[in-house]
C-alpha cells in the first residue's frame, strides 16, 4: 500500500510546504495552529494554499512523484504534468489530445513542478 502524503504550495510564501496528515481537517481548517504557512481552508476560494497528493511512485532517480510535478517519460523529450483525472494519476501536456495514464512500469524523471518552474511549462 502506498503512503498517503500531502504537500501544499503557499501563494503568500511562494514555497512548497509539506503537510502532516494529522494536522489536516478537510473542509474546516487547512492546517492546525502550529503551521502558520497555510491559514485558510484548502477548499475555500480565498485559500492561501494549493493542496497536492503523493502518487506513490518514484522517478528513475528515486525522487517522489507528486501531483503538479513536471516529468519527462523515458525516451521522450516532451514535458508532462502529473494530475488526477476521474480514476487515476495521468500525464497531461500540450501534445496529448487526452490524458495519458501514469504507469508504475515506466521510467520518469521529475524536473520540477508547476509552481516553482513555470518557465518549463511555457517551453
Amino acid at each position: 500500500m502506498r503512503p498517503i502524503k500531502f504537500r501544499a504550495w503557499s501563494y503568500s510564501l511562494q514555497k512548497m510546504v509539506y503537510v502532516s496528515i494529522e494536522a489536516m481537517d478537510f473542509g474546516l481548517y487547512s492546517l492546525d495552529s502550529s503551521w502558520d504557512e497555510c491559514i485558510r481552508p484548502f477548499d475555500s476560494e480565498d485559500s492561501d494554499c494549493e493542496l497536492m497528493q503523493f502518487t506513490g511512485l518514484l522517478d528513475k532517480n528515486g525522487k517522489e512523484i507528486w501531483e503538479g510535478d513536471l516529468i519527462i517519460p523515458w525516451g521522450c523529450k516532451q514535458i508532462y504534468t502529473v494530475s488526477w483525472h476521474n480514476y487515476g494519476w495521468h500525464l497531461t501536456g500540450k501534445f496529448l489530445k487526452y490524458p495519458r495514464e501514469l504507469r508504475w512500469t515506466e521510467d520518469y524523471e521529475v524536473i520540477g513542478n508547476i509552481w516553482e518552474n513555470k518557465k518549463l511549462i511555457k517551453e
